[in-house]
């Protein structure tokens, strides 16, 4: 998207401060923009102390971003989205061992479709809202505890079905006998 034809002069109303902020988050800005910010702040001829001070300033905000985006989830955090994601996925899967259909394929099935309409809709909030924050880390991380909870309660969910299906079997021989 090309700049306006008056976007040199919105820059010449914007602080020091926010030029410096530009210059520092060139992954923010077309080339053209960055260009014309250099250009303002050569046009303001500041002294060279204040320079230093904006550049400073810029870099500890630069710095602080970086940190708040590498900062990974605590220990409680991933538990509880993996827990989550866990009660959600069997949630559905033990409304079907109350309701026995045919196979562990339809367990599956509807624990999976129960964990796509909560835990995905619960997961993509929280992780949208670390992003939104500049928590790009933590962001990820709730991703891959989606998939990790629902790949727990899978297999949780197949290990019951196949125990309740083992008992079932032992049970009908034992009637044979």
């Amino acid at each position: 998207m090309p700049l306006s034809k008056d976007y040199d002069k919105t820059l010449a109303e914007k602080t020091n401060e926010y030029l410096f902020d530009m210059l520092f988050h060139p992954d923010d800005y077309l080339p053209e923009a960055l260009t014309l910010a250099r250009r303002e702040i050569q046009h303001r001829n500041l002294n060279p102390v204040r320079v230093a001070q904006l550049e400073a300033r810029s870099e500890t905000v630069r710095a602080q971003e970086l940190r708040i985006a590498n900062e990974p989830l605590s220990l409680l955090a991933r538990i509880v989205l993996v827990l989550i994601a866990l009660v959600l996925f069997l949630r559905f899967s033990i409304v079907v061992f109350l309701f026995p259909i045919g196979s562990a394929f339809l367990h599956a099935i509807v624990g999976i479709l129960g964990f796509l309409t909560g835990c995905t809709f619960l997961h993509a909030i929280i992780a949208y809202r670390y992003r939104d924050m500049g928590y790009t880390r933590k962001s990820r991380e709730c991703w891959k505890l989606l998939i990790y909870g629902g790949i727990l309660g899978f297999t949780v969910t197949l290990f019951f079905y196949l125990l309740v299906r083992v008992a079932y079997l032992l049970q009908v021989q034992e009637n044979i006998k």
